[in-house]
């Protein structure tokens, strides 16, 4: 079989011979890919509850339910450890010779190193379910892209057909671990894939969501990741759609806000390594630069400074020799600080992280002997308001604290997400003010009985824009 190139990819004209095989190699690699990702996502599953049951002490219930079971200190001690965990693991995993490739990148081509990639996502999921306060989505999303890409590259698919299995690898991901088959197909056709609607995303895309949710289905909880009524029933009254159009905005305003200051503490979270700066360079310094290694990974590579100058058209250059080369018949390379900023040119590790993370987790461990809902990805604190089982006051708090501890835990270095998070402060909010809505206007507010639908209304319009992702 020929394997397809660049040009054929351009001009789309591939011999018959070729295209059958494309199609066969697509349909096998999708398929392969489906079942790998719903194999991630048992794993998964069964980690978390595992770590649930080893730090918590009880193995019924939810995890509120196995958090207020649970010593009051142990909590504690298990938040902290959390936060231990994830310092030391993250340091060790950040500043290692080979990167971690993010999705996004991988997207482009580049090759997910298998074992890191692995183990970055269970330091994710065993420090969430140590009681971390973020998303724990991210994990399945990145096992299961770097299992896309290596399916693609071993079925010699074209770069292409490679984007679209690592693209479906981030949707089945989550199909996988939420059993949520339909979201997981419009997250990587929305969100992954930029609204590319060809069949050849969309068929990919589908297949792989749904046979990763089946796969999973006799693991991870099939009714629904909240306790509340089917709504799907009945329609919606009128009284509900004029909520939908009030509490939108509002929401879609505290979302908006919640991501801008998701993305003001990211510029303070500590990286493997410390960014060299190019005016500072001198002479006999040392600095790892990001080389592509022979099999597609992303490496960092030492680099000793040999020599600064100023080249005679005015654009400051530096000398670089690897050190790994012989110091006299080394290869001199030339770069200017373009070529500085594309390689990231970094310096020593970033010890930063063992006083941010332990910090933030020392105050989250402080906060659950008396709010326990603020632990995990969100979930119990998106049930509680649900339900209505706080009061308004209190839970207004919950609000503010959980979007605080998020913030805090991403912006000490963990690598998670925001999406269970985003459910839960929308949630919230729609609780906080849909109980306002009912006291001031019950004649053009909803009924108690549709207080959950209230809060759904509002998280559903709080994730869109939190995510990005309308649909």
């Amino acid at each position: 079989m020929r394997i397809i190139g660049p040009d054929d990819e351009e001009t789309g004209k591939f011999p018959v011979g070729d295209r059958a095989c494309s199609f066969g190699c697509m349909f096998l690699a999708t398929m392969l890919h489906g079942v790998g990702s719903g194999l991630v996502g048992v794993f998964i599953a069964h980690l978390i509850r595992t770590v649930q049951i080893v730090g918590f002490g009880h193995d019924h219930g939810g995890f509120l339910e196995i958090a207020l079971e649970s010593n009051p200190w142990r909590r504690m001690a298990c938040v902290i450890g959390g936060g231990l965990i994830g310092s030391a693991a993250w340091f060790w995993l950040r500043g290692r010779h080979i990167y971690l490739v993010t999705v996004e990148e991988s997207l482009k081509g580049a090759r997910m190193p298998p074992v890191a990639t692995v183990m970055n996502a269970m330091v994710q999921d065993i420090v969430v379910a140590l009681g971390g306060s973020f998303g724990r989505e991210a994990a399945p999303r990145e096992i299961a892209a770097m299992w896309g890409g290596w399916v693609g590259d071993a079925f010699r698919v074209s770069p292409e057909q490679r984007k679209i299995l690592v693209a479906c690898g981030a949707g089945a991901g989550l199909a996988a671990v939420y059993s949520v088959p339909i979201s997981g197909a419009l997250y990587t056709i929305e969100h992954v894939l930029n609204w590319d609607i060809s069949l050849a995303a969309v068929v990919p895309a589908i297949t792989t969501s749904v046979v990763a949710t089946l796969v999973t289905s006799t693991t991870v909880e099939t009714h629904g990741l909240y306790s509340m009524p089917r709504f799907s029933y009945g329609w919606p009254t009128w009284d509900v759609c004029l909520w939908a159009l009030l509490v939108g905005p509002v929401a879609g305003l505290g979302a908006a806000c919640f991501r801008r200051f998701i993305k003001f503490v990211e510029g303070y979270k500590p990286l493997g390594r410390v960014q060299v700066d190019f005016q500072s360079v001198k002479e006999g310094d040392e600095v790892w630069l990001s080389r592509n290694d022979k099999d597609g990974f992303i490496c960092r590579v030492k680099f000793r400074i040999v020599r600064v100058e100023n080249s005679a058209d005015g654009i400051a250059r530096v000398k670089v020799r690897t050190t790994a080369a012989d110091e006299e018949y080394g290869e001199e390379e030339d770069m200017t600080e373009e070529d500085w900023d594309e390689e990231h040119a970094e310096g020593q590790r970033d010890w930063t992280i063992f006083v941010f993370m332990p910090l933030a987790f020392l105050v989250l461990a402080l906060l659950s002997r008396t709010y326990p809902s603020l632990l995990g990805n969100g979930r119990a604190l998106a049930e509680i308001a649900m339900q209505r089982q706080r009061s308004t006051p209190f839970l207004g708090m919950l609000l503010l604290l959980k979007a605080l501890m998020t913030a805090a835990a991403i912006g000490s270095g963990a690598a998670g997400g925001t999406l269970t998070p985003s459910v839960a402060l929308g949630a919230t909010l729609g609780a906080i003010l849909g109980e306002s809505y009912q006291q001031y206007l019950p004649d053009w507010a909803p009924s108690e009985d549709q207080d959950s639908r209230m809060s759904v209304v509002a998280a559903a319009a709080f994730l869109a824009v939190a995510m990005n992702s309308p649909v």
